[in-house]
């Protein structure tokens, strides 16, 4: 271009020494510590960030096992084995608390190491976190704070293969409320909506620690009792109704009792999860033949 002035690359000799800057000396455990921060954070899933960690620190420290509790649901997620002795380690990260995690190890000489190497841990624990709350929600029915269909089918399937594979025993209880159409149309959908959080809530504090409850859709809802024969199970659905029977009502009328009709199936061995929601449905429309707020088991 006519009239541009071209300026020499400057040759090293002549570089002004102000361009020259000093690089602080790293520490060789700080690039450790930030390689392992690497590599964690290509896991987003709990449970193989756990893993990896496990396998990271397992290279310098005998450690048999990794326990983590969530913040809020308390639910607990594993790695590797656990052992009788565990170092439990509270977790927070730019101020936020992320649960407990336990590390398993028979040498009281790791404990001091293993917990400068569980700082490398947060920063990705706390996006996988972030990353379960979100696929919690996705499978969360916002009036119930149930589990979604979408939910259920996933419980199933996870559910039915543990029980081909290991024997584990497991029943499904299918709930209806009984006339919830008459209940809307005489009172409103705004009054249905609470006679099924009322539901949903009696459902809630029937059950245990390791079983799980789903909104189906409409006014139906699905159980899962893990590790629970068919004998157990008719207890637990029987309490069940007797709960919503005496705890959910219609404010202003007292004479609208609000009932449930339970069909309930024991997984039978090499049963598909559709054949056993077939039978739990059958049970549960015997139930509504005979009269309605009964618990009936299927053959």
């Amino acid at each position: 271009m006519a009239g541009a002035e071209i300026f020499p690359f400057p040759r090293s000799s002549d570089t002004p020494s102000t361009l020259l800057f000093d690089i602080p000396s790293i520490n060789e455990s700080d690039v450790n510590s930030a390689l392992l921060i690497n590599r964690l954070h290509r896991e987003l899933e709990i449970d193989q960030l756990l893993n990896q960690f496990l396998r990271e620190i397992s290279q310098a420290y005998r450690v048999e096992g990794i326990g983590y509790i969530l913040p809020e649901t308390r639910e607990e997620f594993y790695a590797g084995k656990m052992g009788v002795i565990g170092d439990c380690i509270r977790l927070h990260c730019a101020g936020d608390y992320l649960g407990e995690l336990t590390i398993y190890s028979d040498a009281e000489s790791n404990r001091s190491g293993i917990r400068q190497l569980v700082t490398a841990l947060e920063v990705p624990l706390r996006n996988a976190l972030a990353h379960y709350r979100l696929k919690q929600l996705a499978c969360r029915d916002c009036l119930t704070q149930l589990g979604n269909r979408s939910d259920f089918d996933n419980a199933m399937l996870s559910e039915t293969a543990r029980a081909h594979r290991f024997g584990q025993l497991f029943t499904l209880l299918v709930v209806d409320i009984d006339h919830f159409k008459r209940v809307n149309d005489r009172h409103g959908h705004a009054v249905g909506d609470v006679v099924i959080r009322g539901v949903a809530n009696e459902i809630k504090e029937c059950l245990r620690t390791y079983d799980r409850a789903f909104r189906y859709g409409g006014e139906e809802f699905v159980v899962l009792l893990s590790q629970t024969n068919k004998e157990k199970a008719l207890q637990i659905a029987e309490r069940l109704r007797l709960n919503v029977e005496q705890n959910v009502g219609i404010d202003g009328y007292p004479q609208h009792n609000v009932s449930v009709s339970i069909g309930l199936a024991e997984f039978i061995a090499n049963q598909s999860p559709s054949e056993l929601f077939d039978r739990a449905d059958r049970a549960l429309y015997q139930a509504k033949g005979n009269g309605r707020n009964q618990v009936v088991s299927a053959l």
